[in-house]
């Protein structure tokens, strides 16, 4: 392998990464109290509706994307579609201006549409940020980009919760989110200045009936080619560990006793912890791939994470808030170890196509989505629900995955065998 090719782009790519990191530090650091912030002011289940518009509507958008991307510059793309961030904390806004005078029913409306329209955003932004990462990327430095990418965005839940823990000691919840829009509308300048690697645009030209037709049934055979779709239980549940993250931990710390000031502040430790995880998670992800075979490395994840899910369930019995940390510090490396190795087995075993990258994020906001409606019913019951879920679904994915696995592993016999019976 040349060291020149396993390093071009490199500078490009961090700082790409670099921008996405503070983009998602800023904004995070007002999604991570919105749970915590709406239950304050009897908001209890606007946060997991906010969720379910933004994940069950925006995948809508995977049908054009693909056109996007070949029409647009990611330049252009980026631009745009970031402006995701800042809508979605709209509501997070509303309720902290208002707060116990808000109209419930202005809020819900309020919330509900711009989460629709951040959803949108959302899908284009994401499918664009895997594929222009495919795009920077060659065969010799796929698992170092990913790995630095994945590093980079999970980086941004700890620089969230330092950014978020002393922008709420100085500011009321008002000035707070004012100050995240500000700042991240100002970061998202920063995407002039990134090397743009446009996709050349096709000459034919299609109705819009025509191209979401296409579009509809490209994802569709892409989704739906055999080892993808044996793949599915994965990504959908690396979708639910994001719901896990936003929308489960704030009501463990709730459950330690924690109020007021105080419940804040424990809650940006909790997920600066995490996040500490995540970042490790993201790493070792891409290192870790390197040197033995991903498929192995995201087995181990998936014991991460029930050894991190046992120990949150006993720090809560136990009402110690150390345990707790401690699981959630193995939920959050599996949460982002998952995604990343996922992504990194879908561009080495099955595609690089937009469509399959289209597919990854399908799946991970339907995970998103449906999980959120359990978080709205359960949220509020025992945790023992909860935890139940959890156990369950992560065995669902982990049993998926060895199927996915068994297929491969006879997939690859198969065919060397035929490479060896072919007359030469």
């Amino acid at each position: 392998m040349m060291k020149s090719e396993y390093f071009k782009g490199f500078f490009w790519i961090v700082y790409f990464d670099f921008i996405i990191m503070l983009l998602l530090s800023f904004t995070s650091a007002g999604k991570n109290i919105l749970y915590t912030m709406y239950s304050d002011f009897d908001f209890n289940t606007l946060a997991s509706l906010q969720y379910v518009c933004n994940y069950l509507f925006g995948p809508l958008m995977l049908l054009v994307v693909d056109k996007i991307i070949e029409s647009f510059s990611f330049k252009k793309i980026f631009l745009i579609s970031s402006f995701n961030l800042n809508i979605f904390l709209l509501g997070g806004l509303l309720v902290a201006k208002c707060q116990e005078s808000c109209s419930v029913s202005l809020v819900e409306t309020i919330t509900v549409i711009s989460s629709l329209i951040a959803g949108v955003l959302q899908t284009v932004f994401y499918v664009s940020f895997v594929a222009y990462i495919n795009f920077m990327c060659n065969n010799s430095n796929r698992e170092l980009f990913f790995g630095i990418s994945f590093s980079f965005t999970s980086m941004s839940n700890i620089l969230s919760n330092i950014i978020g823990y002393y922008l709420k000691q100085y500011f009321n919840l008002f000035t707070f989110y004012v100050i995240i829009v500000i700042i991240s509308i100002i970061l998202q300048a920063l995407f002039f200045c990134m090397k743009d690697n446009q996709i050349e645009t096709k000459k034919e030209s299609r109705s819009i009936v025509k191209e979401i037709q296409y579009q509809f049934l490209s994802l569709y055979k892409e989704i739906t080619y055999r080892s993808y779709c044996l793949f599915l239980g994965v990504l959908v549940f690396a979708g639910l560990m994001n719901s896990v993250i936003y929308l489960f931990l704030p009501v463990l710390v709730e459950r330690l006793g924690f109020s007021g000031q105080d419940l804040y502040n424990k809650i940006f430790l909790t997920f600066l912890i995490t996040g500490i995880g995540q970042v490790i998670g993201g790493i070792t992800a891409g290192k870790l791939s390197e040197k033995f075979k991903e498929n192995n490395v995201l087995y181990f994840s998936f014991v991460v994470n029930f050894i991190g899910i046992l120990l949150a369930q006993i720090g809560i019995s136990e009402q110690s808030l150390l345990l707790v940390l401690f699981g959630c510090a193995l939920i959050g490396y599996s949460d982002s170890s998952i995604s990343s190795l996922a992504l990194i087995v879908i561009t080495k075993q099955i595609s690089t196509k937009i469509h399959a990258f289209a597919g990854f994020n399908l799946c991970q906001s339907i995970g998103f989505g449906l999980s959120s409606i359990w978080w709205a019913f359960f949220n509020k019951k025992s945790l023992t629900y909860d935890f139940s879920y959890l156990y369950i679904t992560t065995s669902l994915a982990l049993v998926s995955f060895v199927v996915y696995n068994c297929h491969i592993l006879r997939e690859g016999k198969t065919k060397e065998k035929d490479d060896l019976i072919s007359p030469s």
